[in-house]
């Protein structure tokens, strides 16, 4: 019976001390999160409310007033928050991905392992998808630059806001997409080439940031925390990325 009592006492604790977290987090880490949501609301009894978006529709959300707990954005957007006293220090890096090239699955696989063979596919190819918001989309388009491939590549863009570009290749609508892998990876209907040649390569990293106006500051920090714990590091790492400490 007192075993019985305390289980019941321990139950009601937890469903007592039980609250939302609204969390606003970058695309690329929407499959680790989406993977990591159910455990941790089963462990803590919190409730997840995530909003996905590229980093800079969420800063614009962030500046326009949209109230969160947690943001998981790039590195260096969470300095500008810390900066202007939005978010409160210090950050707390959780992932970093690299950029890559996705194709229609069972297509042929281009060559990309050098900037010659990477330029060479990026022109031979009839249309490219990228994001115009992300990281990875403005990346692309100063390489392209840089490469002096930018008008051609602009010239047969399908370019979206945000979101996995990948599905326009999955559609047939793109014959190669260019983001991040964490945000290529789980596209069905589409598989990765690889990543961009290492001197081509940018590394992205995302971190954590507690609002500094969080309804739940303790929830948001607890998550933050998990999201840097063994268990979460085992999920980033089977999603295309490297632990961002």
């Amino acid at each position: 019976m007192k075993r019985l009592l305390l289980a019941a006492l321990t139950l009601a604790g937890t469903a007592a001390s039980a609250a939302d977290i609204t969390v606003l987090s970058s695309t690329g880490l929407s499959s680790t999160l989406d993977q990591l949501k159910q455990t941790y609301e089963a462990r803590s009894g919190d409730h997840l409310l995530v909003t996905y978006g590229t980093t800079g529709q969420l800063k614009k959300q962030i500046d326009e007033g949209v109230p969160f707990d947690l943001c998981i954005l790039t590195a260096p957007m969470l300095d500008d928050l810390v900066k202007t006293g939005k978010v409160a220090a210090p950050r707390l890096d959780i992932a970093r991905s690299g950029v890559g090239v996705s194709i229609r699955k069972g297509a042929p696989k281009p060559d990309i392992s050098t900037t010659d063979a990477f330029k060479r596919t990026i022109l031979a190819a009839r249309s490219l998808a990228y994001t115009s918001t992300g990281a990875s989309g403005t990346y692309f388009l100063s390489l392209s630059d840089k490469l002096g491939i930018g008008e051609a590549v602009r010239a047969k863009s399908h370019v979206v806001p945000g979101g996995p570009a990948g599905e326009l290749v999955a559609k047939g609508e793109a014959e190669l997409a260019i983001q991040m892998i964490s945000e290529l990876l789980p596209v069905p209907g589409t598989e990765l080439v690889g990543p961009l040649p290492p001197e081509l390569q940018s590394i992205t990293t995302f971190s954590a940031g507690v609002s500094a106006s969080a309804h739940n500051p303790a929830g948001a920090r607890a998550l933050a925390d998990y999201l840097a714990s063994p268990d979460a590091v085992a999920v980033i790492r089977v999603k295309g990325m490297e632990p961002g400490l």
